[in-house]
């Protein structure tokens, strides 16, 4: 079997990590996910995630990236990201798919390595989906939509517990607005998935439906 890269992406508190973390539940033995590592100090909700990260300083970051030690990164939010190579590696030669909880900017990445002859992305399958709550993409409008998607992102915060501030927020949701946009500008990357809150096993089932 082909191993596919399924990036799971979608704007702060669009589900993903419930997303995986029901997946890995019901059919583990059939993906890998990855931890990140990252530069960004640790959160409260890091406990419960279904997503680990390894938090190392900045340069120590840097240097793993000049030695091809990721798959993909990324700066966001003023914080670096990657995915170690090694899981993508691991993956292949146990023929699971390798399940991705990144930003879209991550995804698209991935594709323009691939397209730009990576070796290590030969042939691969990319399948970007975009998980989404309560702002259908289709339906975007940023004068409109750019309150809801800030109060979207407060409400995450506090469900989570997480400490942030005024600049956390406005920070992220011109992020989030940033990413609806580029997925309305490239429909034919991404699969969008309405991730309707407290309804994840309809969730899953879709995802097993398009992917599994």
């Amino acid at each position: 079997m082909c191993t596919k890269i399924i990036p799971i992406t979608g704007i702060y508190g669009a589900g993903k990590s419930s997303v995986i973390g029901g997946l890995l539940g019901l059919a583990g033995d059939r993906f890998i996910c990855p931890p990140s590592i990252c530069t960004r100090p640790p959160r409260h909700s890091d406990l419960d995630s279904a997503k680990k990260y390894v938090k190392v300083d900045p340069e120590l970051f840097r240097v793993m990236a000049d030695q091809d030690f990721f798959l993909e990164n990324e700066l966001v939010n003023d914080e670096y990201y990657g995915t170690p190579l090694i899981f993508f590696q691991a993956a292949k030669k146990l023929g699971r798919d390798l399940v991705l909880d990144i930003d879209v900017k991550g995804a698209m990445r991935l594709i323009d390595k691939r397209d730009e002859g990576e070796k290590h992305l030969k042939d691969v399958q990319i399948l970007p989906v975009f998980l989404w709550r309560n702002i259908s993409p289709d339906d975007f409008d940023e004068s409109r939509d750019r309150q809801k998607i800030f109060e979207q992102i407060k409400k995450s915060f506090e469900k989570r517990k997480d400490s942030f501030s005024e600049k956390d927020l406005l920070t992220r949701t011109e992020t989030a607005i940033g990413e609806y946009k580029a997925v309305i500008q490239h429909p034919e990357i991404f699969t969008k998935i309405e991730n309707v809150e407290n309804s994840l096993p309809s969730t899953i089932e879709l995802f097993e439906k398009l992917f599994f």
